[in-house]
């Protein structure tokens, strides 16, 4: 298993790096790092230091997703789906008062949370071999 700092060093080394995959620990070690920095920048620092933060960690949090969902065999695009979907509800909303979007939006966001939570691909699949803890 990918330890806490590994997963940290990991996401930065490969800041921009949407290719290939990654293990469950390295993304849900680098979620709690976002949400934790996050959180405490907010406290900290105020809402501009959260938002620099923020930015700081979008790349590489759209990085290590994406190749999550490549671990599971899916494309890295599905993580736009419920943001999409949310985007609609919000235009639909405005526009006529819709609500089927947004409602949407919450299945999607349930849907891509399970998946990033599942075991990946033990074998080799499209995105390339499984990650494998060295030895």
């Amino acid at each position: 298993m990918m330890s806490w700092g590994a997963s940290v060093q990991s996401c930065f080394v490969d800041y921009a790096t949407f290719a290939g995959r990654a293990p469950r620990a390295e993304y849900w070690w680098w979620v709690l790092t976002v949400t934790v920095g996050s959180t405490a920048m907010s406290y900290l620092g105020g809402p501009w230091a959260q938002v620099a933060f923020t930015l700081a960690t979008l790349i590489p949090y759209m990085a290590v997703t994406s190749r999550r969902l490549h671990d599971r065999g899916r494309s890295g695009w599905w993580q736009d789906l419920p943001m999409g979907l949310l985007v609609a509800f919000v235009v639909v909303g405005i526009a006529v008062g819709g609500w089927a979007a947004g409602v949407a939006a919450l299945a999607a966001s349930v849907w891509l949370v399970v998946v990033l939570m599942r075991r990946g691909d033990p074998e080799k699949n499209e995105y390339g071999a499984p990650w494998k803890a060295e030895a």
